[in-house]
């Protein structure tokens, strides 16, 4: 097994959520050197070595906008002693019933479809008009968010990094041209060639 730690640094409201794959004392020791305040466990979430960056990523997205800046770490939150409660009970909920749902979606997606058609009842109904305003919001938050991000980029221009806040670096990546591979050198294009079944959720 391994843990998500949660642990509190002095009498501060400030929490280090962090991944481990060994005891979490042990992790909390090796931490603790250096730190000016005496490091404490306040909870841990013990999960399956799959499920241990979800556990991580689920409680560092709820949490962002918690997140101190004022240092490089990016494992450190500020937050009362209420919303560290909801947040790892939310994050326990997740892993208990959310995930499994996800991981039998994920199963099923590799399954051939057959012609069958359901009908939908109320909760159906209920659910697709839920995932609508959903997405209607997604997309308004995603503007918005653009929005946001291009006026930092504006501000960068051509600098690397907006200290404590963002980088914009310039990197190269390599891809594949298939479009070239494809005209240029036909034959092995086609011995490469693989076909794959897939099976697309898309709302109607």
């Amino acid at each position: 097994m391994a843990f998500v730690y949660i642990l509190k640094s002095g009498d501060r409201d400030a929490y280090k959520i962090g991944k481990t794959r060994s005891k979490v004392l042990d992790r909390m020791k090796a931490l603790g050197t250096g730190n000016p305040d005496r490091l404490t466990v306040h909870d841990s979430i013990e999960t399956s070595l799959a499920d241990l960056a979800t556990c991580e990523t689920f409680l560092h997205g709820t949490l962002a906008s918690k997140r101190i800046t004022e240092s490089d770490g990016t494992e450190w939150f500020r937050l009362t002693p209420d919303e560290i409660e909801a947040a790892i009970a939310s994050a326990r909920h997740y892993l208990a019933t959310d995930v499994p749902r996800q991981r039998e979606a994920e199963r099923l997606a590799q399954v051939e479809s057959d012609q069958t058609i359901i009908q939908p009842g109320d909760d159906e109904w209920k659910t697709y008009q839920r995932i609508l305003e959903l997405a209607e919001r997604e997309c308004l938050i995603g503007i918005e968010l653009e929005r946001l991000k291009t006026n930092l980029k504006l501000v960068l221009g051509t600098s690397s990094r907006l200290d404590g806040i963002a980088t914009w670096k310039t990197h190269v990546r390599v891809a594949l041209d298939e479009q070239a591979l494809r005209a240029d050198e036909p034959d092995l294009y086609a011995r490469y060639r693989r076909s794959r079944r897939v099976r697309p959720f898309r709302l109607l």
